[in-house]
């Protein structure tokens, strides 16, 4: 019995979405209720995943604020310092924000326009240059991940992921 709706199903998405559709409608209800029901399952589930990396990103943050920290010590008097100085002064803007300006270099290789609340990938686009794996499982995975932070850290419903760094990605 087993092999013939294992067989059927095969089929079934071989011809058209319309399985995808029913099953993602009712698995997306499962789990959502699944959650309302009792939270911890699902967090307990993906902490092993999900707790290490976000140590791992904490203790990140931690070790670039003291970079950060320690290059502002050692340029606090060089003549590179006082001219950001000088640029904050004449701008109005903080030393900080001048200091930021000028040492950060980054390049955005891939945006991801995410719906808010059905995580479904609305618009995804990529630098040339970027190597892309598939845009709609990123899309679904941050859409969880956050999903996951809310849960398991009691935050409001109106709070958001900022920020997601893999080595030298963010």
């Amino acid at each position: 019995m087993a092999d013939i709706i294992s067989e059927a199903l095969t089929l079934r998405a071989q011809q058209d979405d319309s399985l995808t559709d029913a099953l993602s409608t009712t698995i997306e209800s499962a789990v959502s209720q699944s959650v309302e029901i009792n939270p911890n399952r699902l967090a307990n589930a993906l902490y092993p995943v999900m707790g290490p990396a976000i140590r791992k990103s904490i203790q990140e943050v931690l070790h670039q604020a003291l970079d950060t920290f320690n290059y502002l010590l050692e340029q606090s008097l060089s003549v590179r310092s006082l001219a950001w100085r000088f640029d904050a002064w004449r701008t109005g803007r903080s030393y900080s924000e001048v200091v930021l300006l000028k040492t950060l270099v980054y390049q955005v290789e891939q945006v991801f326009l995410i719906h808010r609340e059905t995580g479904l990938l609305l618009q995804h686009v990529v630098s040339p240059q970027a190597i892309t794996k598939d845009p709609e499982l990123i899309s679904s995975m941050m859409t969880a991940i956050q999903d996951f932070i809310k849960d398991s850290f009691n935050v409001t419903s109106d709070t958001s992921l900022k920020t997601l760094q893999l080595d030298e990605l963010t």
